[in-house]
């Protein structure tokens, strides 16, 4: 999107607390959590507009980090404006063209991207500056951890069919496609529209989405494990385990679980890491008492030897992890 220059607007933004300064930025790659003073998951949004969406998300969410970049200093502007009325402690912007992307991001800093109606740039020369684009794709590959996601929405079918073909096989997994994602009660529970969104739906027009999951052959996940198999995977193990007792409707659960996995594939050659829906597996859940959840568990030798309960920084969570094994 792009409006009219704004007499201004490029110093406003310089001296906005709400943007990172430029010279900054490359400083800030793999310190974001610095940034935030937290070590709490990092969403961006790429070609963020007025800002709108991810406002809202970083309202609705206040335990991740939301970044929201955008290349165009007039539309930029309106966001900080939005953000000096009511400030959100958990969300800053970046004045930057998001080519440079895995300059400013770290290896695996990133959990989520957002690209909302990104510009389609229809003519076939200018294919590579589209941001689904099998270029942006491994620029995103770089920067995304392991299991980070991409969300892509858009009214325009031409972009989106297209964006659907370039999907490298190797590294991506699309776990939704939809040509008419407000026809979708399910997905429209959680669904935070933007400006365009509103204009576009509101006119009837179908908003098409995917979402991507980044993924390698040799990442190595948790293994799931029920009452059945309990005692053999766990209790008969020679190794030490960690059981993360979890359900598929808690939400901290869910923010846990791909650092559950990242922990499997980095510490495997220390421990054995397992899940356990406690829904499916009630009488293993009531014999460790887990009352509450995400519970976790070490076992050692058949017994369980430290648990912890509730949601956690990576680095707390990791650092549990060695004290007890």
């Amino acid at each position: 999107m792009r409006l009219k220059n704004v007499p201004g607007c490029r110093e406003r933004i310089a001296e906005s607390e709400f943007v990172v300064p430029e010279d900054k930025l490359k400083e800030c790659k793999g310190h974001w959590s610095e940034v935030f003073g937290n070590d709490n998951d990092i969403h961006i949004e790429i070609g963020m507009g007025k800002g709108q969406f991810i406002y809202e998300m970083a309202a609705r969410n206040p335990g991740i980090n939301y970044i929201g970049v955008e290349k165009y200093s007039a539309v930029l502007l309106r966001a900080v404006q939005k953000m000096e009325e009511e400030p959100r402690d958990n969300l800053i912007f970046i004045r930057m063209d998001a080519e440079a992307i895995a300059e400013v991001f770290d290896e695996g800093e990133v959990g989520r991207i957002y690209l909302n109606f990104s510009d389609p740039w229809p003519k076939d020369r200018h294919a590579k500056r589209r941001l689904p684009s099998r270029e942006y794709l491994a620029r995103y590959d770089k920067i995304l951890k392991q299991g980070g996601r991409i969300e892509f929405k858009t009214d325009n079918r031409v972009l989106f069919d297209w964006a659907l073909e370039e999907l490298p096989e190797s590294a991506w997994k699309a776990d939704l496609v939809t040509f008419d994602l407000h026809s979708q009660e399910e997905l429209m529970a959680d669904n935070v529209m933007t400006e365009y969104e509103e204009k576009f739906s509101g006119l009837g027009k179908p908003i098409c989405k995917y979402i991507l999951t980044r993924k390698r052959k040799e990442l190595i996940m948790a293994q799931l494990v029920n009452t059945n198999d309990f005692e053999k995977e766990v209790l008969e193990c020679t190794t030490p385990v960690l059981v993360d007792f979890y359900a598929d409707w808690c939400g901290p659960c869910k923010m846990m679980s791909p650092v559950v996995d990242q922990l499997a594939e980095k510490l495997a050659d220390q421990i054995k890491v397992v899940k356990c829906n406690v829904d499916d597996s009630g009488a293993v859940a009531e014999k460790y008492n887990v009352m509450s959840i995400p519970n976790f568990f070490i076992f050692k030798d058949g017994k369980a030897v430290s648990s912890k309960l509730g949601a956690s920084s990576p680095a707390d969570f990791e650092q549990w992890i060695k004290e007890n094994i």
